[in-house]
């Protein structure tokens, strides 16, 4: 019985982080402005120039990779024709 619970403790430490989204259709509200995982994206700035993509993860919480005050966003782009 002890080996259940601490292998349902440790499956909750690992799951979804409170401030991850990663899950297509998972919505995110920043300065007004709606992100929705799964959603395309168009990249008019920066060495992705024209590019398109989609949006597969943001990050608010204390695991952000980039310091700034804003969220993360992870995109994935297509390869150009």
């Amino acid at each position: 019985m002890q080996n259940l619970q601490k292998r349902q403790r440790k499956k909750k430490k690992r799951g979804k982080r409170k401030n991850d989204f990663n899950k297509n259709g998972d919505m995110f509200v920043y300065e007004n402005k709606m992100f929705i995982i799964g959603e395309e994206v168009f990249a008019s700035e920066s060495a992705c120039a024209d590019l398109l993509g989609g949006i597969k993860e943001i990050r608010t919480g204390d695991d952000r990779k980039i310091e700034n005050k804003g969220p993360d966003i992870f995109c994935a782009f297509r390869e150009p024709i």
